[in-house]
């Protein structure tokens, strides 16, 4: 680069005279914008960086929340309408339930074949395994203004991806549990206990989620005899009882006092004529 000097002279005129002053300056370099247009851009690189880190900060546990409601909702659809379908085609009630009546008729018990559970427990798992393949081939979007919490902003923002990976196998156990309906009256519930483990996968991220169901299979419902009428804890009789519904009181016989007093008098009377005779 070349570079020219200036030569200044001065003329200054004091007490003592005139006087040249001559001053002898090199010239301005050139402005280096190449130089300042990269620091402008580093500069805003860095800015746009911290704004992105800050959003997604901020925003990423609310739309990984979101994700994951929105995933266990739509694997919980998939896999009770597997189980429903599965059920409605294969299951034989009467081989599940077997029930034991007395010579008068009446249900005197009920029994749940556990062969015939477990039969459909496996049936149920393959199926719920075939959903699980078929949702992970599924991709999702979500808005990202839906992680803003906002309804004015829930689809604003570009789509983000959202996938559903099944991890480990279906978890799946046959449970009971037996609710009391009215007096003697019982329902057992036979059901299924759908443990999925899954993961959801966003961009960057991959955050494991659970998905639990139950799913009744069968019901038992006996009802006893009614009993005519109902104490509580203190002796009480609980409810009103109609003229009809009153326990008859046992009767009970007690000894005639009068009948007693004749019979020791005919005994006095009797001994009388023998103790003369002996005289």
């Amino acid at each position: 680069m070349d570079c020219f000097m200036f030569v200044r002279i001065e003329m200054r005129t004091g007490e003592g005279g005139s006087r040249m002053a001559m001053k002898i300056r090199g010239a301005k370099k050139p402005v280096n914008w190449r130089f300042i247009i990269f620091a402008l851009l580093v500069l805003f690189v860095f800015v746009i960086a911290q704004t992105v880190y800050f959003v997604e900060s901020s925003l990423r546990p609310t739309f990984i929340k979101v994700a994951e409601e929105k995933t266990r909702h739509i694997a919980t659809e998939a896999i009770n309408g597997s189980i429903s379908e599965r059920i409605s085609e294969d299951t034989n009630y009467s081989r599940l339930i077997d029930l034991k009546t007395s010579s008068a008729g009446k249900v005197t018990a009920g029994y749940f074949n556990m062969v015939e559970a477990a039969r459909i427990q496996n049936e149920v798992t393959k199926s719920i395994e075939g959903v699980l393949q078929s949702l992970q081939e599924k991709k999702m979007y979500i808005p990202l203004g839906q992680a803003a919490g906002s309804s004015l902003l829930s689809q604003l923002g570009p789509d983000i991806p959202v996938e559903i990976e099944p991890v480990g196998n279906v978890k799946s156990d046959i449970g009971w549990e037996t609710q009391e309906r009215g007096i003697n009256q019982v329902i057992h519930t036979l059901y299924l206990d759908i443990t999925v483990h899954t993961s959801v996968i966003v961009p960057f991220t991959t955050t494991p989620s659970e998905v639990k169901t139950k799913v009744p299979i069968a019901y038992v419902f006996l009802v006893g005899d009614v009993p005519q009428m109902v104490f509580n804890a203190k002796g009480e009789t609980v409810g009103q009882t109609t003229s009809s519904s009153q326990i008859p009181m046992p009767s009970i016989q007690l000894p005639n006092l009068n009948d007693q007093g004749d019979e020791e008098a005919s005994q006095d009377t009797s001994a009388t004529p023998d103790e003369g005779d002996g005289e």
